[in-house]
């Protein structure tokens, strides 16, 4: 320990603030702050998921807080967006719905379903048969079903059928066309 009044008068003063110094800058640091354990990773959920035996299937909540059908599609492989009924689907088959109600099916080997956006996109060769009122088939190399719009756009060698029941010969055909806008239920077309 240091005894001051043996001292020389001449060094008194500084040790003296030397030792206020020391104590107050040692006592006016911040606290050493000791980190909590980091909580073990978890796994996250990946953005897509690959997957076999895939069913899609969409609504749309009503005014009356009931559901209404949109469209249901199977797929043999796919990636899908996690925690969303939307993603690219493989050898894919399918029926949209008008009203609640089916409407068509449809097969395409490649689908992309846009949940969000209502949108359906096909390609490689996409076939869609008409439910209410059957008969109607239509041929295409690309189809986009805008759902909310009621709107299917077929582009690219697009041909149909309409075979009236009984009928053994179509009724009416047409095609092959660049593009063809039809309704849901494949009754009404508009070529542009």
């Amino acid at each position: 320990m240091l005894n001051l009044r043996r001292l020389d008068s001449r060094f008194r003063l500084p040790i003296v603030g030397l030792m206020v110094f020391i104590a107050i800058a040692g006592g006016c640091r911040p606290p050493i702050k000791f980190a909590p354990p980091k909580a073990p990773k978890q796994n996250r959920v990946p953005p897509t998921i690959l997957s076999k035996g895939i069913t899609v299937n969409w609504f749309e909540k009503q005014k009356n807080g009931t559901l209404r059908h949109l469209m249901d599609i199977e797929a043999e492989t796919g990636t899908l967006i996690s925690g969303k009924q939307s993603g690219v689907l493989r050898n894919a088959h399918g029926i949209l719905y008008k009203e609640g109600k089916p409407a068509a099916r449809f097969e395409s080997p490649l689908v992309n379903a846009e949940e969000e956006k209502k949108i359906v996109r096909a390609t490689g060769g996409v076939v869609a048969h008409s439910i209410d009122p059957p008969g109607v088939t239509v041929w295409a190399d690309k189809v986009t079903w805008n759902i909310q719009g009621d709107k299917v756009v077929a582009r690219e060698n697009v041909r149909f059928t309409y075979l009236r029941k009984g009928d053994t010969a179509p009724y009416a055909e047409g095609g092959p066309m660049d593009q063809c806008t039809i309704d849901t239920t494949l009754k009404r077309f508009h070529i542009p």
